[in-house]
């Protein structure tokens, strides 16, 4: 680990020049830290271009040592080959649209065995209304647009109605809110009570292709920014190692009296996950949050869901 704090009398490019010298044909690990702007810009743009991990701060440094020690001990790891879970199908035909509304995934989750809440779809408020009574109250009412992934920032979620004029009042207000956006109708969802809100999802690199992703989930999820990526496809032992990289994972253990959430359910829906990465070509991303992760033998229930696809 080289540290050089800039100073008048040194030229930072002969610096990086004098430590690869230096290195060598030494292959042991190096990493550079050079504070600064643009004094020292052009001097670890030409270290990282050299190979030599060139950051801006010593913190920096310590970090990327930590990751590549990491990635030695699990390839150093053996590990048994992914095998795919028994329940799904060896094959689906996916849909192909550009976006897909939480209605629309939840045949395919169903087919992959990811417990969903109860729910029915309504196409007009009224109806929405009688599916509530049919339903059992208290339920979530959420409004159906692919032009509307994020429902909540135009008022296109209400929890906790409790009777069938409460649904039928906020359908309508939700359409009025909606605007000139595309409405396929509103889901008409039982509400899930207790334990942990968790988001787990897909995402397809273009260099690494899929990635299985879970973290602390909820309405703060972007705040938060508590998540954690593996290479798809999963075994059981990656996927609980996957949760354990997270500080949700404290929650799911129990804290201050609260009781410990079903871990091994949540690891059993991101190895499904995995598989599902796998098999849907051209998907480009999936959410599920919240999944509730209820108390340890209780299981998980997934709440909401959207995707995108490549058209």
């Amino acid at each position: 680990l080289v540290i050089h704090v800039p100073q008048a009398t040194v030229d930072p490019l002969a610096l990086v020049d004098a430590i690869q010298n230096a290195r060598g044909d030494n292959r042991v690990p190096l990493v550079f830290a050079l504070p600064g702007e643009e004094s020292v810009a052009a001097a670890r743009y030409q270290a990282n271009r050299r190979g030599l991990a060139a950051f801006s701060f010593p913190e920096e440094n310590a970090r990327a040592l930590r990751h590549l020690a990491a990635r030695h001990q699990a390839l150093a790891r053996p590990s048994a080959p992914s095998v795919r879970p028994s329940g799904i199908p060896p094959s689906y035909p996916f849909p192909a649209r550009a976006v897909m509304t939480d209605w629309d995934l939840r045949p395919i989750l169903e087919a992959y065995a990811i417990p969903l809440a109860r729910a029915h779809l309504a196409r007009s408020p009224e109806q929405a209304g009688d599916l509530a009574q049919a339903l059992g109250f208290p339920v979530a009412l959420k409004l159906l647009s692919p032009d509307l992934l994020h429902k909540s920032d135009v008022g296109g979620v209400a929890l906790g109605l409790q009777t069938p004029e409460e649904v039928v009042a906020a359908a309508r207000a939700m359409r009025a809110r909606a605007g000139k956006a595309t409405i396929q109708g509103w889901e008409v969802q039982e509400m899930v009570r207790g334990g942990v809100e968790v988001i787990v999802g897909i995402v397809r690199d273009p260099k690494f292709g899929p990635l299985v992703m879970v973290g602390a989930g909820g309405v703060l999820v972007e705040v938060l920014q508590d998540v954690a990526f593996a290479l798809a496809p999963l075994d059981e032992a990656r996927a609980r190692a996957l949760v354990e990289r997270t500080r949700v994972s404290v929650l799911l253990r129990g804290l201050r009296g609260q009781p410990p959430g079903d871990v091994d359910a949540l690891v059993d829906v991101l190895v499904r996950l995995s598989w599902l990465a796998v098999d849907w070509e051209g998907l480009q991303e999936l959410d599920i949050n919240p999944l509730f992760v209820l108390p340890r033998g209780q299981g998980v229930v997934a709440v909401d869901a959207r995707a995108r696809h490549v058209e």
